[in-house]
């Protein structure tokens, strides 16, 4: 499906959400992908310039030790965790913070100067030989910049990333008389940079960051578009298990993209004889007895559908059209019990956490004298999530399949 020949990696700004491009990083070095060229906004920049110079444990390592200390000058007192923190308190220190703001326009950004000066070798990068592009906003013009390190001069590399990955409110980055601000203002996902330069295999790794985020024109190019398909903190939560988690995401998502794991919304490695075992189950005329009462009425000009179209009729929009009815079953009841997706299961450790996670809820939810109803009744009202809601009948159907099938 996808060649062996290099791409053009396009990264989309996003503040702390950009460890998840990291996490891809991961995963696209494990299936040997290579780039040519690599086109960044923001906190995309900053990543691109990681990734170029080739070091995966330094990349990682700045994600996983990175805090709002290290982007601008906050008081110690008010950050916990990598979080802002305002109490009653610290309410003093917002002074200090207040008084820096307005002493440089702005949030101090000479933390995060310190940071890119150390994490990125510009020599490094140049030898490697790999087409770099920053996206940055150039406030006196009021217009987008695209820079190239081809065109730089020597030492100037660090400056543009820091101009790229200037957030409003933060103090404007200055090059030689010109200030510039956060690159996601102009397009903070660069596809079109890209293609304009000319290349036409291209993977995009877009975080859901704030900013431009225009819709990329995908005609006459190979386009390999990565999404974060769970959508979790937000620009500034630099709180280890947000990084923990979007990183892994990252990684998740990436190789579900290429093939390399299933899943609709969860993510889990293949089992042809357990998904066929199951299909059995579902098919046989005693069990789809227990199932018919679950599902809607047939009416005259449906009285030929089968039972499998019957099932799918009852599932959510999202999940009924995929092709295994097996794999939309068990994402249904995974969706209704509301397990943790950024994880990777083996389909039978799948299977095993529904089941276990069922017995589990329906024990503490019943006494072992009321009727299954009740409990499906109280478990979808304690779930608030639109699509946990209507997977509950795909969820009933699994579970009478579990049942049989762990007999």
């Amino acid at each position: 499906m996808f060649s062996s020949k290099p791409y053009a990696l396009v990264l989309g700004g996003g503040g702390a959400k950009c460890v998840y491009q990291i996490g891809a990083w991961k995963a696209l070095r494990e299936m040997r992908i290579k780039f040519s060229a690599i086109f960044g906004a923001s906190g995309g920049a900053l990543n691109g310039a990681m990734i170029a110079q080739g070091n995966f444990k330094k990349a990682y390592n700045l994600w996983e030790t990175m805090g709002l200390e290290k982007i601008v000058a906050i008081p110690e007192e008010l950050l916990k965790e990598g979080k802002f923190n305002l109490n009653v308190e610290n309410i003093s220190f917002l002074k200090r913070l207040r008084d820096n703001f307005l002493r440089h326009r702005g949030l101090d950004t000479a933390p995060l100067e310190k940071v890119i000066c150390e994490a990125v070798d510009e020599q490094k990068i140049r030898r490697r030989g790999i087409d770099f592009g920053i996206i940055t906003f150039e406030i006196s013009s009021w217009k987008p910049r695209q820079v190239f390190l081809n065109e730089l001069a020597e030492g100037e590399l660090a400056s543009y990333l820091l101009a790229s990955s200037t957030f409003p409110g933060f103090k404007a980055a200055e090059i030689q008389n010109r200030q510039y601000i956060d690159g996601g203002i102009a397009d903070n996902v660069p596809f079109a940079a890209a293609k304009e330069r000319g290349y036409r295999r291209i993977i995009v790794i877009d975080v859901s960051g704030i900013g431009n985020n225009k819709k990329p024109s995908v005609q006459g190019t190979e386009t390999v578009y990565i999404k974060n398909s769970v959508d979790i903190g937000n620009e500034f939560d630099f709180s280890p298990k947000f990084i923990k988690n979007y990183f892994y995401l990252g990684y998740l998502d990436t190789l579900k993209i290429f093939g390399k794991v299933s899943g609709i919304y969860y993510f889990y490695n293949w089992d042809e004889r357990t998904v066929r075992l199951l299909e059995k189950l579902l098919q046989k005329e005693e069990i789809f007895q227990e199932i018919a009462p679950l599902l809607p009425k047939v009416s005259k000009e449906n009285s030929r559908q089968s039972n499998i179209s019957r099932i799918r009729s009852a599932l959510p929009p999202e999940i009924s059209k995929y092709y295994e009815i097996i794999l939309c079953l068990a994402e249904c009841a995974a969706l209704f019990l509301k397990m943790e997706r950024i994880e990777l299961y083996s389909f039978d450790g799948l299977l095993k956490a529904i089941w276990g996670n069922y017995q589990k809820i329906s024990k503490e939810t019943l006494p072992s004298s009321k009727a299954k109803k009740g409990f499906f009744e109280n478990l979808a009202a304690s779930s608030m999530e639109k699509l946990a809601l209507q997977s509950k009948t795909g969820g009933k159907i699994f579970f009478i399949l579990l049942e049989h099938f762990f007999q």
